[in-house]
């Protein structure tokens, strides 16, 4: 037999020590901060909303970055306390993501 050059897929448990791994490693960390960046946003309150552009774009952060970070924790959240409690989790994390926008920027389905 030919060798197999191809690596195999990794499965979802490999997946979730990799996530787990990265929450020991700081993401836990940036993900409370994405968290807290994505409620004061969804205030819509133009001077909150400017401060917090200015400052990501000081540290060369995109917002991008938040939304990004808030969706993996969406894809990663546990099923502690219930399907019903794991799914409302996942929409308040996914509606602090779609409020994650410019004002130019189109939002996914707005299109």
């Amino acid at each position: 037999d030919p060798p197999n050059d191809k690596t195999p897929p990794q499965d979802s448990e490999d997946e979730q020590d990799i996530y787990l791994e990265k929450l020991d490693h700081g993401l836990s960390s940036l993900e409370n901060v994405a968290i807290i960046i994505a409620h004061l946003w969804a205030t819509l309150d133009d001077a909150i909303q400017k401060r917090i552009f200015v400052d990501l774009e000081n540290n060369e952060i995109d917002v991008s970055h938040a939304r990004d970070v808030l969706r993996d924790r969406a894809k990663n959240i546990g099923d502690g306390g219930g399907e019903q409690v794991q799914k409302d989790k996942v929409d308040q994390l996914l509606t602090l993501v779609y409020s994650l926008y410019m004002p130019d920027e189109v939002r996914p389905g707005d299109e």
